[in-house]
């Protein structure tokens, strides 16, 4: 299921846009109603369309490599 919803965040103009396109991927949001918590989720995925342009973020398409080493008490 896909649900898109529109958040209103400063003052509207591409250069906010961009910020919140760049910046809020991972990002927590809750929200309240009434002093009460009545929802909490992910920005998990973004979609941005300007000008028949559409770009796309999504944390399933950022990957991290890792590399461990281990040392055991011998230091080998």
């Amino acid at each position: 299921m896909t649900s898109k919803t529109k958040f209103l965040y400063g003052d509207g103009g591409s250069k906010s846009l961009l910020d919140c396109f760049y910046n809020w991927l991972g990002a927590e949001i809750v929200e309240e109603s009434g002093g009460f918590q009545t929802w909490q989720g992910l920005v998990y995925s973004m979609d941005l369309t300007h000008k028949g342009l559409i770009r796309r973020r999504s944390l399933d398409l950022i990957s991290n490599y890792v590399k461990v080493e281990y040392v055991d008490d011998e230091g080998d």
